[in-house]
Parts: structure tokens; C-alpha cells; sequence
């Protein structure tokens, strides 16, 4: 470790990576203020030549593309500038730009240290979501559960990755943690189904089904009769507690579709979002290379801040080139990461870039992608992380921060 930086850095790496990849549910825009600060803090590192930047092609190439989906949007917010609210992605973007300098504050600790915090927060996450959740739909009465997030989408996105986090910790741990894990992963799927965000609820089965091709023997080795009871028994007792709501939310579905196809009457919620993605297709004839603007969605659709569909959303807000700029975020780092040869912990960095990708990418076809602080946060950092896990390079075990214990180290292949 550079001598010039104090051995705390690398103790809040480990705390900072628990908390953002964790806390979303709990602590809101928290994990936002992190990461908008953690850009601040490495950058005064890195004027002071405390911080070297990567040489690694790979996770230069997946800095490239979030370069351009920051460039892309910058550009869309200048030319199309109306008043000063315009120019809020300039800012809002910029841990976008950021990712090698929050990567290279990451380098200076070890990568199964920054493992075994990024399995504790996921843990942990999902037991404290999971609580906030019960507390507000069967206590304080709230019809769906919003978490500090402040809405039902963000949160229930939140949890589902700290669900497949979740299920991953519990391929790679026997014991338990394992245990533990399991049963962290049905309390993640108890917050999504209490969120009600219906469009996410598909991820439950999704999520394992992906991640048994990449651990198909810890697939196989972790339902023990054991561990299937404890968590059927567990899956038994939330299904039955969110059943009420799973209920009511599917019976509005298919009362909004009756009222839509049936009698043709718009005024309800599928109604709405199909009225909303006909004024974004029309606008997107209008303006297909350049789109309209960052404003887009609030002025020409009043009361919406995006038009729940990521591409469409890009299209209209910054052409052609936006959609090439949120797709090329979405898939280069999966594609990069994929590449990267064997080992526990490149298939662990490579088994979260796939699991943020394949979250976000089922939320954003009908709801929201990224554009909301605690979703934009979640989603960078966990990039970094997984390129660290999947890319990264250890220092020699003598050096100061690096020192961790022979167990940890042990699964360091």
C-alpha cells in the first residue's frame, strides 16, 4: 500500500462496500450521498498522488462505456437546454464518470476482504429490509412497502439484488453462513413481494435459474433436506403473510386489463403506461437521432419523471446514441467480466455484474432503470466491485492493509 495513505482507508472499504451494496433498502439516498462523496474524497487522493489508476484493459474498457453514457447525456443536457434544472444530469451522472477513480480507492485493499464485507452486506441487508418492510405494511398499515428508498420501485429493485447476492453467498459458503444465507435470500424475496412491484417479482425465479449455470455443483450442494426445510418452511410463512397483497395486486392487473382491452377504458394504471409509451413512441419518430432533452418525460407527459421502459426512455431523452450509451452499460461489463479467466472470486465478480445487469434490465422493460440517485449508486459501485472481484490484483501479503486472515485468504482462487 502507498505509505502516504492511512491503513483506515482500506477498513472503510470494507464498511463503505457493506453499506452501498447492502443498505439501500434501509438507509435510502444514503448509499447515494456514499458514492457522491467517495468521488469528492479519491479525487483529493488522487491530486495528492496517493492513488494510481488501472492498467487493466478490461475494466478500462467498461470505464469507457460508462465515460460515453455520461458524455451521451451531458451532451443531450447542453443542447437541449431550457433552464437550469437542464444541466442536473451534469452532476447526477458523474459517478458515472468517476468509476476508475472510486475503482482505484478499491485497489488498495484485498479482494477477499472486499468479498466477505460485500457477503455481510448483502446478509445483512436482507434481514434489515426485510424487518423495515414488516414494520410498515403490518404495522404502520402502508398498503406496499417503500423502505427509506421512498418509493416501491427503487426499493424493491434494492432488494432484488441483495436478493441474488444473497443466493450467491450461500452457493459459495457451506455451514452457516450459508444457512444463513438462504434464509437472508427468502426474507429479500418476502421485501419484493411486499413492495408490490409486480414487474420485479419474476426475478425470484430468474435469479436462481442464471445463477445455477454458473454454480450448477453449489446449485446442487446447497439444497440439503436440511436447508430446503428450513427455507420452504420460511417461503411457507412469508407467502402466506404477502399473500393478501400479491392477491390484490394481481387482481388490479387483471381488472386493468379487462377495463383496457375489454371496454377500452384508459383511466387506470396499465391504462396510463400504455398512454405513456404512445406519446413516447410519437415522440421518438419526432426526434429519433438527438431525442428531447432531459426534461422530456416531466414536460410532455406531466407527473411522470421517466416513461417506464429504459429504451424508450433513452430514446426520447437522448436519441439514438442514448440507447446505445444505457445498453452499452449494461452489457460490457458482463461481456468483459465473462472473459476473465476461472477462480472463486472472478466468477463471484462476474456473477454480480451478470445479476445487476439481468435486475436491471427486468425492471427498466416496464419501470425504472436508472435516472433515481439510490439506483444510479447501487448500480455503479456494484460494477466496480464485480470488475474488482473479476479483474483486480492483490497486493504482496506482507503489505500493511493487506494483511487478512489465512481462512479469507484461503479462498482468495
Amino acid at each position: 500500500m502507498n505509505p502516504s495513505l492511512p491503513p483506515a482507508l482500506d477498513r472503510n472499504n470494507k464498511l463503505f462496500t457493506a453499506a452501498v451494496m447492502g443498505g439501500g433498502g434501509v438507509i435510502g439516498s444514503g448509499i447515494s450521498i456514499l458514492v457522491g462523496g467517495a468521488v469528492y474524497a479519491n479525487l483529493y487522493h488522487a491530486m495528492r498522488g496517493r492513488l494510481s489508476f488501472t492498467k487493466d484493459r478490461d475494466v478500462r474498457a467498461i470505464t469507457m462505456a460508462f465515460a460515453f453514457f455520461y458524455l451521451v447525456e451531458a451532451f443531450s443536457s447542453l443542447i437541449h437546454y431550457s433552464h437550469l434544472k437542464s444541466l442536473w444530469p451534469l452532476v447526477q451522472n458523474v459517478p458515472f464518470l468517476a468509476f476508475p477513480l472510486i475503482y482505484a480507492r478499491l485497489e488498495i485493499s484485498r479482494r477477499a476482504a472486499i468479498a466477505t464485507a460485500l457477503e455481510a452486506g448483502f446478509v445483512i441487508g436482507a434481514f434489515a429490509g426485510f424487518i423495515y418492510a414488516a414494520v410498515e405494511v403490518f404495522w404502520m398499515g402502508a398498503v406496499r412497502a417503500e423502505g427509506l428508498a421512498g418509493n416501491q420501485g427503487p426499493f424493491a429493485l434494492v432488494n432484488t439484488v441483495i436478493y441474488g447476492g444473497c443466493i450467491i453467498v450461500a452457493l459459495r459458503n457451506g455451514g452457516t453462513v450459508g444457512l444463513a444465507s438462504l434464509v437472508a435470500a427468502v426474507l429479500a424475496a418476502g421485501s419484493i413481494l411486499m413492495s408490490g412491484t409486480r414487474s420485479l417479482w419474476p426475478i425470484i425465479l430468474i435469479a436462481p435459474v442464471v445463477l445455477a449455470f454458473l454454480y450448477p455443483a453449489e446449485m446442487r450442494r446447497l439444497f440439503s433436506p436440511r436447508r430446503a426445510a428450513i427455507a420452504g418452511a420460511l417461503a411457507l410463512v412469508i407467502g402466506v403473510l404477502a399473500y393478501p397483497l400479491a392477491e390484490a395486486r394481481i387482481d388490479n392487473f387483471l381488472s386493468d386489463y379487462d377495463r383496457v382491452f375489454a371496454e377500452g377504458d384508459l383511466d387506470n394504471s396499465l391504462g396510463t403506461r400504455l398512454r405513456v409509451w404512445e406519446t413516447g413512441y410519437r415522440l421518438i419518430l419526432e426526434r429519433p437521432l438527438l431525442g428531447h432533452g432531459p426534461d422530456a418525460a416531466d414536460e410532455l407527459i406531466g407527473g411522470y419523471t421517466h416513461f417506464h421502459n429504459f429504451v424508450m426512455n433513452a430514446w426520447v431523452m437522448s436519441g439514438i446514441f442514448g440507447v446505445v450509451a444505457v445498453l452499452g452499460i449494461l452489457v460490457v461489463p458482463v461481456i468483459v467480466l465473462a472473459r476473465r479467466p476461472g477462480g472463486d472470486l472472478r466468477k463471484f465478480g462476474f456473477a454480480l455484474s451478470l445479476l445487476l445487469s439481468t435486475s436491471y434490465l427486468v425492471s427498466g422493460t416496464v419501470g425504472i432503470m436508472f435516472g433515481h440517485d439510490i439506483l444510479d449508486a447501487l448500480f455503479v459501485y456494484g460494477t466496480i466491485v464485480a470488475a474488482f472481484l473479476a479483474c483486480g490484483e492483490d497486493r504482496p501479503a506482507g503489505s500493511e492493509a493487506g494483511s487478512i486472515s489465512p481462512e479469507i485468504g484461503a479462498r482468495e482462487t
